[in-house]
């Protein structure tokens, strides 16, 4: 759905520059796009706008940034009918952010999980 139009493929098993990781984690959407997956496995931008005060144009803006920097990565998708598909996504645990995520001792839980962010982020 969401092309990598900076940067991809040139070298598939380079890791990504903080820089560019920092500009991942720059909107608190995007960060608790990464919580979630993190937590819950697999997730589409409508499944992360259930319950959360986010319109999907928002959520998937953010999780194309997101595979932009190779944050995240295509898990499946899911055809809906009429020509629909849902797309989901995990964390790329080759990433500097997914590694970051999945490595021994890393906690789910972070400074401030308790504010979640709103629709007019």
């Amino acid at each position: 759905m969401f092309g990598n139009k900076k940067g991809g493929g040139e070298n598939p098993g380079k890791r990504r520059r903080p820089s560019v990781v920092h500009k991942a984690l720059t909107h608190p959407i995007r960060l608790d796009i990464l919580l979630r997956l993190h937590e819950g496995g697999p997730l589409s931008p409508a499944k992360y706008c259930e319950g959360e005060q986010v319109k999907l144009s928002v959520a998937a803006y953010h999780f194309k940034v997101l595979l932009q920097h190779e944050a995240i990565v295509p898990a499946e998708t899911i055809a809906q009918g009429s020509g629909v598909a849902e797309y989901l996504y995990s964390i790329d645990r080759d990433s500097l952010i997914g590694g970051f995520l999945t490595s021994p001792g890393a906690s789910s839980e972070c400074p401030g999980d308790e504010e979640r962010p709103n629709a007019s982020n």
